[in-house]
């Protein structure tokens, strides 16, 4: 009885789903032979949104303690507006890192 009242009561209290921002694909391919990606994103909905894009630096493994190595992309701009039903580009740069091997592919999470 009390899992039924938690649950009604969860469904009261539950909160709107706001998504207006697309990302145009959900896994990117950085050829070795290029400086840069470029990344579509689209505002879908009646509101302006600000994103702020970061990388962070690697680590051995989820909620491990970030390593001293420096992040091996860089995204430009950091922060972009995007008005609605606008479009905007985000870059990921290729800084001097050696931790993108260039004779295979590497998974980023």
């Amino acid at each position: 009885m009390a899992l039924l009242i938690f649950a009604v009561l969860s469904l009261l209290v539950a909160g709107e789903l706001r998504a207006g921002v697309v990302v145009g694909g959900t896994r990117f391919i950085f050829p070795a032979d290029r400086e840069s990606i470029s990344i579509l994103l689209t505002n879908t909905s009646q509101e302006s949104w600000l994103i702020n894009s970061k990388i962070n630096r690697p680590t051995r493994w989820a909620g491990g303690e970030a390593s001293t190595v420096p992040a091996p992309l860089l995204a430009a701009p950091p922060l972009i507006l995007l008005k609605p039903g606008t479009t905007g580009t985000l870059r990921l740069l290729r800084t001097e890192s050696d931790i993108l091997p260039v004779d295979r592919e590497r998974y980023l999470s």
